[in-house]
């Protein structure tokens, strides 16, 4: 699978530095080289400060979304600007009324690419443009394949709190890329990444935007698996329909045998029960399965409660049922 990502940052503007760019550009770039697991994922290029003048930007981007790769995806850390209602990224030799690249101009290159999935990122004030009929301008839609996410609305500045090294949106993209957006499997699509960074966001700070055509989500990098496909799958097998509940008692809790110094009560544990009860911590761990009327498993287990699956665990019952997973 041929992936491809063209990260861009500038800090060294004349009369207007910033602080954060260069950082953001090459964190993110190092992170989506890799998966967790070492394999190689995509193939990055940088352009950073006096490298990202309006000439290389503009070739470097109409080359990134040559060919038919299966991603294609461009970042930007910058200055953007509104100049009479048209988003800019602007590039490091800007001048007045000359602020780099259109962000038209960039979809423009992004709907006539062959890629299979064309990301746009964006991560600068006023990036909000890249949603909005505004950026689509003539084009009028996004080609099949493309993914627009932006650190902040139209009529927003992208922020930087003072203790950090990147940007308040990079930095939580860098979150959710390296795990805390991921799926139970470890996949982490954009969608997922955008979902983690709202929700992170307080509602007084700048709000993401997430525009996409798309038939399918892909995983922008594989992280660490919470549980295996084969284990959710014959741990799910517990629960026959998606609504029922599991009994438990105290038989299915380890420390629960005549004689602990912990507290014991009869039916005391079993093998099969204990082993049964580990599967079930399992599914608990990953929120797939959730206690009913006690707080953890251990409880609900020493006082004869259930356990059910939650929105989640149903989900996933459905695709299995279904013979989807």
């Amino acid at each position: 699978m041929s992936r491809k990502a063209l990260m861009i940052g500038i800090d060294d503007y004349e009369g207007c530095k910033l602080s954060a760019c260069v950082n953001d550009a090459k964190a993110l770039g190092e992170a989506l080289e890799y998966n967790y697991d070492d394999t190689k994922n995509f193939d990055v290029s940088f352009l950073l400060d006096a490298e990202a003048t309006r000439a290389r930007v503009r070739k470097n981007i109409k080359n990134l979304f040559k060919g038919n790769d299966d991603i294609a995806l461009l970042y930007f850390s910058g200055h953007g600007i509104d100049d009479e209602n048209d988003g800019f990224i602007v590039t490091h030799d800007f001048a007045q009324d000359d602020w780099g690249i259109s962000m038209p101009e960039i979809l423009k290159f992004v709907n006539k690419s062959k890629c299979k999935n064309k990301i746009v990122i964006f991560d600068c004030c006023y990036s909000g443009f890249a949603g909005t009929s505004g950026f689509i301008g003539d084009e009028s839609f996004l080609s099949t394949g493309t993914i627009i996410l932006t650190a902040s609305r139209s009529n927003e500045t992208s922020a930087i709190r003072r203790t950090d090294s990147n940007s308040l949106f990079t930095k939580l993209f860098l979150e959710a890329l390296n795990g805390a957006g991921s799926d139970i499997f470890g996949h982490t699509t954009p969608s997922s990444i955008y979902s983690f960074i709202d929700r992170a966001l307080g509602s007084w700070e700048q709000r993401p935007v997430f525009k996409s055509n798309v038939d399918s989500f892909i995983s922008l990098k594989e992280n660490k698996q919470k549980i295996s496909m084969t284990k959710l799958k014959r741990n799910l097998k517990l629960f026959k329909m998606a609504d029922d509940f599991y009994q438990l008692d105290p038989s299915y809790e380890p420390t629960n045998y005549e004689g602990s110094i912990d507290r014991h009560l009869e039916p005391y544990r079993t093998e099969e029960h204990v082993k049964i009860f580990k599967e079930l911590l399992e599914l608990f761990r990953v929120g797939i399965i959730e206690p009913v009327d006690k707080e953890n498993m251990y409880e609900a287990a020493m006082n004869s409660k259930a356990c059910r699956l939650t929105s989640l665990g149903r989900y996933y019952h459905t695709l299995m049922k279904e013979k989807k997973i």
